[in-house]
């Protein structure tokens, strides 16, 4: 299943024209018949790949990391 997606996704960047070095698996998740992969590229996109079991259906849906701001005096709050 692992490579499965991996290659499914590695499809959807190329045909999108996403340019990256590295591709990840930063996390799985198998619940039922349901799996859950989130991938990660060198290029700063993050991928998430929902195979459904039910319909035998892979959904992958891309995000970009837009702002990045560090906060060095963080009060918690009561």
């Amino acid at each position: 299943m692992d490579e499965n997606v991996k290659y499914a996704v590695e499809l959807v960047l190329g045909k999108r024209k996403e340019y990256y070095f590295n591709l990840w698996l930063v996390w799985k998740c198998k619940v039922v018949q349901n799996y859950k992969y989130i991938f990660a590229t060198d290029s700063g996109l993050m991928i998430e790949a929902t195979y459904n079991g039910d319909a035998d259906e892979l959904y992958v849906d891309m995000y970009r990391k837009e702002h990045k701001e560090t906060i060095k005096e963080f009060v918690k709050r009561a």
